[in-house]
């Protein structure tokens, strides 16, 4: 994914994206009072090997417990020099596995595509267009690496990717802008109540662990 973000940054360039957000937050109220109100999260891994199982929190530290996640990404203090631009996608980033779990898609490849393909539609419904095609681009390449895969290389995992696509669009599209989402409120909840508070529509959880053994060719099929 490297190679892949550096390939966009040629294609569109950072300052680019940034000069459109810049121009978003003088027509988008919401965005600008988000922008103005905004702070990065600051949770440790460890304080969601507590909560209780079957809960938002304690679904994550499911994760970090069993496959070694790490909600930092390695990302270190914030910068005191981000523009709002980098802030908001570094913002996305951190969050970026807690909208698995409300958005139904399991901690696997192929589970992926749902959280990508909610974040797509919820931009393009938020936001102006060249800015939602800016922050889409990458987003849209990486999730839609796997529906391709699937369709070329593993059909039989293909009906799943397909669930996916079609379950990330229709939360996207049917929820308030993901940006707003104040996670720090939702962790003792369960994913249907965490749902139910932020506004989002109830969705199926999508099981595709079979399906990521058949990506990873581990299961002959």
């Amino acid at each position: 994914t490297l190679g892949l973000a550096a390939a966009f940054e040629q294609v569109l360039p950072e300052a680019e994206a940034s000069a459109l957000f810049m121009e978003e937050l003088k027509i988008n109220p919401v965005l600008a009072r988000h922008v103005e109100q905004s702070r990065a999260p600051a949770w440790s891994n460890e304080q969601f090997l507590a909560y209780r199982a079957g809960t938002v929190g304690g679904i994550m530290g499911h994760q970090i417990r069993e496959h070694g996640f790490d909600l930092t990404l390695g990302m270190g203090p914030v910068p005191d020099d981000l523009t709002p631009f980098q802030h908001f996608r570094r913002c996305a980033r951190l969050v970026h596995d807690f909208e698995h779990i409300v958005t139904g898609g399991q901690f696997t490849s192929i589970g992926e595509i749902v959280v990508t393909m909610a974040r797509v539609a919820n931009m393009t419904e938020h936001l102006s267009p060249k800015l939602a095609s800016a922050v889409n681009a990458y987003q849209a390449f990486s999730g839609l690496r796997m529906f391709t895969r699937a369709l070329l290389h593993y059909p039989e995992a293909f009906a799943t990717a397909l669930k996916c696509v079609e379950q990330g669009i229709h939360v996207g599209r049917n929820s308030p802008p993901f940006w707003q989402f104040q996670w720090d409120e939702v962790f003792e909840m369960t994913p249907t109540e965490a749902r139910r508070h932020f506004g989002m529509p109830e969705v199926d959880f999508i099981e595709s662990m079979r399906d990521e053994a058949i990506f990873r060719e581990l299961l002959e099929v």
